[in-house]
């Protein structure tokens, strides 16, 4: 599957991202509310990250009839506004 990175999305509250790695690859990046950083995304949030997307990763493409993530906002934004809303959740 191809598509264009760095992807930022606001999962809830939740920021998380994939950006490309020097090796060409794909890394994803998942805020830790523990650590108050991002940490390497698992499996479980690369499934939220995907199940609601198109195959190119886009768009928010959710079944009308089932929200996504237990009801939970599924956003696509830009860098400005991840880095923005990252920067409130580390004030806070």
């Amino acid at each position: 599957m191809a598509f264009n990175l760095p992807i930022y999305k606001i999962i809830g509250d939740r920021p998380i991202k994939m950006v490309e790695t020097s090796d060409g690859g794909a890394a994803l990046r998942a805020w830790d509310w523990e650590t108050n950083d991002f940490v390497r995304g698992g499996a479980n949030e690369m499934a939220a990250l995907m199940e609601y997307e198109s195959p190119e990763l886009g768009d928010d493409s959710t079944d009308p009839d089932t929200p996504p993530l237990g009801g939970a906002d599924v956003r696509t934004v830009t860098k400005a506004e991840f880095d923005a809303h990252v920067a409130k959740i580390k004030k806070s």
